[in-house]
C-alpha cells in the first residue's frame, strides 16, 4: 500500500511540475517576443533574442522530459497494481496533507497495530505454545481407540447357513513417562532461550518503530513548514517576475536580469512542489508505522 501511495503521488507531483512549467513557458515566450521586437526596431542586440530563444527551447525540452516521466510513472503504477502498462487513468490535481495528524495517537497505535510488531508477537506466541508442548511430554498420556464391527456370511450348504457378528469394541492405553535421559529438560531450556530472544527482538523492534515514527514526524513537520515558506516565497517571485517583465519591456533592465528572475521562478515552483510531495510521503510513512494506511 505504501508503494502504491508513493507511486501515485509521484504522478501527481509530475503533473504539477508539468502545469507549472507550461505556465513558465508563457513567460519565456513573452520575453522572446519582447526581445524580437526590440531587435527589430534596433533597440537591443541580437544576442538578447538568441538567448531568449535558447532559454525557451530549453524549457520546452524540460517539458518533453516531464511528459515522458509521467508516462513512465503511470506505467510503473499500473505494474504495481498488476494492470497492463497502457491502462489509462487520471490522478487528482493537488497534493493535500492531513492537518489533523496527532502524533500521540499515532505513537499509541504504532505499539499495537504496527505490522512488524504484530508479526513478532505472533512468533512469540508460537514459541510459548512450543514450550507448553515440551512440558506436556512429562505428563501421562491416555489413548483411546474404538471401532464398530459388522460381519455377515451366507452359505448354500453346511451346518451354518447364515452367520452375523455385530458389536463395538475398544481399548484404552495409559503411558506414564519415567525416564527420558534429560531430553525434555534440554528442550525446555532451548524453548526458554528462544522466548527470551524473541522478547528481545520485540523490545528492540518497538524502539526502532518509535524512533522511525519520531523521525517521520519531524520530517513531516519540517516539510509542512517548508510548504508554507515556499508558497509565500513563490508568490513574491511571481510578482517580481511580472514586474521584471514589464521593466524589460520598457528597457529598464537587461535580458540577463530578466532571465535570472525567470530561473528563480522555476526554482521556486520546483521547491514548492517537492515540499508538498515530501510532506505527503512523511505522512504516509507515519501512518505506515502506525498500521493506519487506510486513513491516508
Amino acid at each position: 500500500m505504501f508503494d502504491v501511495i508513493a507511486a501515485y503521488y509521484q504522478i501527481v507531483q509530475l503533473n504539477q511540475q508539468k502545469k507549472a512549467l507550461q505556465e513558465t513557458i508563457l513567460f519565456f515566450e513573452e520575453r522572446k517576443q519582447i526581445a524580437e521586437s526590440r531587435f527589430t526596431i534596433g533597440t537591443a542586440p541580437k544576442t538578447d533574442l538568441l538567448q531568449a530563444q535558447v532559454d525557451l527551447n530549453q524549457q520546452k525540452g524540460n517539458l518533453l522530459v516531464i511528459e515522458n516521466n509521467i508516462r513512465v510513472a503511470k506505467s510503473n503504477f499500473n505494474f504495481i497494481l498488476a494492470r497492463t502498462p497502457e491502462t489509462a487513468f487520471d490522478v487528482q490535481e493537488a497534493i493535500t496533507t492531513d492537518a489533523t495528524v496527532n502524533f500521540a495517537s499515532l505513537q499509541q497505535k504504532a505499539q499495537t497495530d504496527n505490522y512488524d510488531l504484530l508479526m513478532a508477537q505472533s512468533n512469540l506466541s508460537v514459541l510459548v505454545q512450543q514450550k507448553r508442548e515440551v512440558i506436556s511430554q512429562r505428563l501421562p498420556s491416555v489413548t483411546l481407540n474404538g471401532n464398530f464391527n459388522l460381519a455377515q456370511s451366507r452359505n448354500d450348504a453346511g451346518f451354518t447357513l447364515f452367520n452375523r457378528n455385530l458389536g463395538p469394541n475398544g481399548n484404552i492405553g495409559v503411558a506414564i513417562p519415567i525416564f527420558q535421559g534429560g531430553n525434555i529438560k534440554r528442550q525446555e531450556k532451548v524453548a526458554d532461550i528462544n522466548i527470551k530472544n524473541q522478547q528481545v527482538v520485540i523490545d528492540r523492534l518497538k524502539n526502532q518503530v518509535n524512533t522511525s515514527l519520531v523521525n517521520a514526524y519531524y520530517n513531516f513537520q519540517n516539510a509542512v513548514n517548508l510548504v508554507d515558506l515556499e508558497k509565500s516565497t513563490l508568490l513574491l517571485i511571481q510578482e517580481n517576475n511580472v514586474i521584471a517583465t514589464e521593466r524589460f519591456r520598457k528597457l529598464a533592465i537587461t535580458s540577463i536580469e530578466l532571465r535570472q528572475v525567470q530561473i528563480d521562478y522555476i526554482n521556486g515552483q520546483t521547491r514548492y512542489i517537492n515540499a508538498l510531495y515530501m510532506a505527503k510521503l512523511a505522512e504516509a510513512e507515519m501512518k505506515l508505522l502506525a498500521g493506519d494506511l487506510r486513513r491516508l
